[in-house]
């Protein structure tokens, strides 16, 4: 039964539907990159931030087991505040109440229990689950950016908000709070955090603000101090925008030198883990032939030094597998 609709919702017709409905800051469930265009907006906004000397203050939301704990109702109501027909709701309704299970234990079974709450990854009906949460959120708050004001960037679960100072992002949380606890979510409080910039009009620049920022059921979010990090989609991201690759690269290669490894082994690392764990980063940045080249260079010298090799020694060996005689740095 399951399979019949998800075939049907994924019917071109219904998605077509699906794409006019959705919330313009729901990046996810979409047929486009919808994590590079979410990446490269909060990178945006951080430019801004930096360049224009316009304030900023944003807070990354987890929602705790959100594919879990969304409540059956949720998804109904969601259904006919947009609009769909009431024959399809009650549709949608028999295909959730149907299923049921049983626990057997010590020989005894139990009564049927209908799950009330919850859907699978990946089904078709997720994009209206966060909606309802995403639709409270006050037009008027957000920063300025080339395409107008962005107060929130979502993708299924994960959840960006930016507004332009510390009133305006407790009061977005005052209003969306109420909304997930109605819909069966939680905010996930220890994994969530803030940062914020404020304008310093006097001296014509903006400063790092190391207050608490929000409080949500008399807890502070973590505010994030001006030497962390935090990753979005996997793009490591300092308060400043994205975090520099070369400075970071050196960091990683200087632990694994100095690490009580043999040149092979360290060698390994390199190929197998460090480099492989860079690919994702780069592939979602913004990045130029020279900072490459220089990434390389920093591998070379790298492989020069542990493997103690000829000052002579020329490129196309670190760069050729180890089947044709290279050191296989690919």
């Amino acid at each position: 039964m399951f399979a019949f609709w998800e075939n049907l919702l994924k019917d071109s017709r219904l998605s077509q539907l699906l794409e006019s409905v959705l919330d313009k800051g729901q990046f996810g469930f979409r047929p486009k990159d919808g994590i590079a265009e979410a990446i490269n907006i909060l990178d945006s906004a951080f430019e801004i931030c930096q360049g224009k000397i316009q304030p900023l203050t944003l807070a990354l939301i987890d929602l705790k087991k959100a594919f879990d704990s969304i409540s059956h109702a949720s998804i109904y109501y969601s259904l006919e505040a947009l609009g769909i027909q009431s024959n399809f709701v009650n549709y949608i309704k028999a295909l959730y109440s149907t299923p049921s299970t049983k626990l057997h234990f010590g020989g005894n079974i139990s009564r049927p229990i209908i799950p009330s709450k919850g859907v699978r990854q990946g089904d078709p009906l997720s994009p209206l689950l966060f909606d309802n949460v995403l639709r409270t959120i006050p037009e008027i708050v957000g920063v300025k950016m080339l395409a107008g004001l962005t107060n929130h960037l979502a993708y299924a679960d994960d959840l960006v908000l930016l507004t332009s100072d510390q009133p305006g992002l407790q009061n977005v949380f005052n209003i969306i709070v109420p909304v997930p606890r109605a819909t069966g979510l939680e905010i996930n409080i220890s994994k969530s955090l803030t940062l914020g910039w404020v304008k310093d009009g006097k001296n014509k620049r903006i400063i790092f603000d190391h207050r608490p920022l929000v409080s949500v059921n008399n807890r502070y979010l973590e505010s994030l101090d001006i030497n962390n990090t935090f990753k979005y989609f996997g793009v490591k991201f300092t308060p400043k925008g994205r975090s520099p690759f070369k400075s970071d690269l050196r960091d990683k290669l200087g632990v694994l030198r100095s690490a009580p490894l043999k040149p092979q082994q360290k060698l390994f690392f390199l190929v197998r883990y460090l480099i492989p764990s860079y690919l994702h980063q780069l592939t979602f940045s913004k990045i130029y032939g020279g900072t490459l080249n220089k990434l390389d260079k920093l591998i070379r010298s790298f492989t020069h030094l542990v493997l103690h090799l000829p000052h002579d020694t020329p490129k196309v060996t670190f760069h050729s597998s180890v089947r044709d005689g290279g050191v296989g740095n690919t």
